[in-house]
């Protein structure tokens, strides 16, 4: 029987898949919480990008943390391994694709549409759960190492899956739209979505398949218990993004922007005249129908929405 210390001889499930599994519940909350907030940064809510930018603030830190405490697990020393931890030590210098890295990009793109140099210290100052996690990162990657996996896998692998759908939704803007906080530069509006964009071949899908073999890799040189490290850390860090996404939503004043963009385009404000509770109310039930989309087999959230309205009016 292998024990916790040995490095596990069984591949199935795979790691990745044991990942997915546990994150299931947390990962379909925020994909329903992304996409409900993700046309307020757009037309017709929107007139201009710098609200979308000022929410991807929030999460850039995150990426920052994680790829700078990936770079110093690297940049130590072999000489301060021996054996296992040497071994595991190759395997993710193997695993670190710089191709791969998110926070130059997402900086980039960020400081193209404010127009500005960032400083985040005041934003990581006001935002302690945001803080708490970015310190939580450094720390735990920097005591066990093979927490990378958790990180690398999240991170990188939800922008070739869900980040393709939002490229794609924030493209469909058009470049005016884009090009109204960009000085007037004429060199389109792709340069300030870099960050969800990858250099390689089919829109970077023979980096993702690089990468996921590299990762099967360094799957094998851990114990059981690392193993189940990294699981029970992706499980910590899918609900604390659902957090996160929710402070960040609150701080740049999602629902405010929304109504000053809906008079600026002229659209009925009924729906801002409502009492906070029922807004509240409102917002609630709209957050679960989302989830249920997520969770539920196809079609069935539609079967059961219309057994509960065949409910209420009686037909």
């Amino acid at each position: 029987m292998l024990d916790s210390q040995t490095p596990s001889a069984s591949i199935a499930p795979a790691l990745s898949q044991r990942i997915n599994i546990a994150t299931r519940v947390s990962h379909a909350h925020l994909n329903a919480l992304i996409l409900s907030l993700l046309p307020l940064g757009l037309p017709p809510y929107a007139t201009e990008a710098s609200f979308y930018a000022r929410g991807l603030r929030g999460i850039l830190p995150i990426y920052e943390a994680f790829e700078g405490a990936f770079r110093l697990v690297l940049s130590r020393s072999r000489d301060e391994h021996g054996g296992k931890e040497m071994l595991l030590s190759d395997a993710l210098g193997h695993l670190h694709m710089p191709e791969l890295e998110r926070a130059g990009r997402l900086r980039n793109d960020i400081e193209r549409i404010l127009g500005a140099s960032l400083d985040l210290q005041e934003e990581r100052a006001q935002a302690s759960r945001l803080h708490t996690f970015t310190t939580h990162i450094r720390a735990s990657v920097g005591l066990r190492p093979h927490l990378l996996l958790t990180y690398t896998w999240l991170l990188y692998m939800a922008l070739f899956n869900g980040g393709r759908y939002i490229h794609a939704k924030l493209r469909q803007a058009g470049p005016a739209f884009w090009k109204n906080t960009l000085s007037k530069e004429e060199d389109g509006f792709d340069t300030c979505l870099c960050f969800w964009g990858f250099d390689g071949q089919g829109g970077g899908e023979d980096i993702k398949a690089e990468f996921k073999r590299r990762f099967a890799g360094v799957e094998l040189c851990l114990t059981d218990g690392e193993k189940e490290d990294v699981v029970q850390e992706a499980v910590l860090v899918m609900q604390t993004l659902v957090e996160v996404v929710n402070d960040i939503s609150h701080h740049v004043g999602m629902g405010r922007d929304a109504k000053q963009a809906g008079l600026a385009n002229g659209q009925n404000t009924q729906m801002w005249e409502k009492s906070a509770t029922q807004r509240a109310e409102e917002d609630e039930l709209s957050m679960s129908w989302l989830l249920l989309r997520h969770v539920l087999p196809i079609g069935m959230a539609e079967l059961i929405e219309g057994a509960r309205r065949a409910v209420i009016t009686g037909t």
